[in-house]
C-alpha cells in the first residue's frame, strides 16, 4: 500500500507539468490546474477539460444540509439541499447556467469559492492558514422553504490530499477531510445550532482533467461508533491503479488508509460499499436522491447522489445509522 508523503507546495511546475502524483498528509498551497500542459489539448481546449468543485456536506444530529460549486467546463451548477433526518423530508435550492457568476478557490490557504446568483448565494472562505472554512450561505425564491447558514469549519483533523494520475500530463487532486463545525444553519424556519463535539463537515475540493468517458463512485459518511467519532470515504473511479485512491478512515481525528474500495449498487434498494480486505463491510439505506441528467448531444452525464444511513463495520469500529452520501456518475465530457 502506497504511504502518505508530505505535500508539495504547488501542483504543477513553472512549465504546466504535474509536480508529482501522490497521496500526502497536508494541504497543497496551490491547487490551479488551469495551466496544465495537457499533450493534444493546447490552451482553451486544456481549459475545457478542467472540472472542479467544492462540495460540503454537514452532519447535525437532527438534519442534514449538502451544498456545492461546480464548474464543468460547459455546464456551471451550485444547489443547497437540506435534509430532516428525523422525517426524511428534504428539498433543494439548484441554479445551472453556462455563464453562472462563480469561482473555486485556487488555493485552499487563502483563498474563497463562491457562487452568487439569484435565489442562491454560496460563499466559502478557506483559510487554512488560519485552521478554518468559513461559511456563508442563503437560499431562497419559490423552489422549496429558505435556507440559511453561517458555519465555520474547524480544520482540526488531518485531511487526506491527493493528486492522482489519469494519463499522459493529467491529474485528479481531490482534498476530502471530516472537520467539526460551528455555528448555525435555518431551514424553513427552524433553526440547528452546530456544537462542534457533535456537528461535522464532509468537504470534497476536486479539480481533474477528466478523460472524455468518465465514471466514479463515491461514498462518505461521518457518525459514532461507541465513544468514537469515525469518517469515512471511499472512491472507485477511472484511476485503475489501485496502488492510488482515497480511501481512508477518521477515528477522532486520526487519519489511516484502506485498501481499494468496493460498491455493489446492483439492487436500487439495497446498496453496499465496502474495501478489498473485509475491514470496511456498509450497507447503505437511502433517504433520498438528487439526480443530474444531462443530454447535450456530444456531452452527456448521469448522475445520482443519494442520502442516507450506513451500518456495518469501518476497521474495528461498528457504526449504525451513520448519516452520509453515495455516488453514481457516469459520462461522456
Amino acid at each position: 500500500m502506497v504511504e502518505l508523503s508530505g505535500p508539495p507546495p504547488r501542483l504543477l511546475h513553472d512549465d504546466g507539468t504535474i509536480a508529482r502524483y501522490g497521496m500526502f498528509d497536508g494541504p497543497i498551497a496551490d491547487v490551479d490546474l488551469i495551466d496544465a500542459k495537457i499533450p493534444g489539448r493546447p490552451g482553451v481546449l486544456g481549459r475545457l477539460r478542467l472540472k472542479q468543485w467544492q462540495h460540503v456536506c454537514i452532519v447535525h444530529p437532527q438534519a442534514g444540509l449538502t451544498f456545492a460549486v461546480v464548474d464543468a467546463g460547459y455546464l456551471r451548477l451550485g444547489w443547497a439541499r437540506f435534509v430532516d433526518r428525523v422525517t426524511g423530508e428534504s428539498y433543494e435550492h439548484e441554479v445551472k447556467s453556462p455563464v453562472l457568476s462563480m469561482a473555486i478557490a485556487r488555493s485552499l490557504t487563502d483563498d474563497r469559492t463562491w457562487l452568487h446568483s439569484r435565489g442562491l448565494r454560496i460563499d466559502i472562505h478557506n483559510h487554512l492558514r488560519a485552521s478554518r472554512h468559513q461559511v456563508t450561505l442563503e437560499a431562497t425564491g419559490r423552489q422549496a422553504p429558505t435556507v440559511r447558514a453561517e458555519l465555520t469549519v474547524h480544520a482540526d483533523w488531518t485531511p487526506l490530499v491527493v493528486n492522482l494520475p489519469l494519463g499522459r500530463g493529467r491529474s485528479m487532486y481531490s482534498h476530502k477531510a471530516v472537520q467539526p463545525v460551528s455555528g448555525w444553519f435555518e431551514a424553513g424556519g427552524t433553526r440547528y445550532e452546530c456544537d462542534p463535539k457533535t456537528c461535522f463537515a464532509i468537504l470534497d475540493i476536486h479539480k481533474a482533467h477528466y478523460p472524455r468517458r468518465t465514471f466514479w463512485n463515491w461514498a462518505t459518511l461521518v457518525g459514532s461508533a461507541g465513544d468514537k467519532t469515525v469518517g469515512l470515504n471511499l472512491t472507485r473511479n477511472v484511476v485503475v491503479d489501485d496502488s492510488f485512491h482515497e480511501n481512508a478512515v477518521w477515528v477522532d481525528g486520526q487519519l489511516s488508509l484502506l485498501d481499494a474500495a468496493r460498491f455493489d449498487l446492483s439492487d436500487d434498494t439495497r446498496w453496499t460499499v465496502g474495501t478489498a480486505d473485509g475491514r470496511v463491510d456498509l450497507v447503505f439505506q437511502a433517504q433520498g436522491e438528487r439526480r443530474e441528467d444531462l443530454n447535450l448531444g456530444v456531452m452527456v452525464s448521469v448522475f445520482r447522489q443519494r442520502f442516507g444511513t450506513f451500518t456495518g463495520r469501518i476497521a474495528d469500529h461498528e457504526v449504525r445509522d451513520a448519516f452520509g452520501l453515495v455516488e453514481d456518475h457516469r459520462s461522456v465530457w
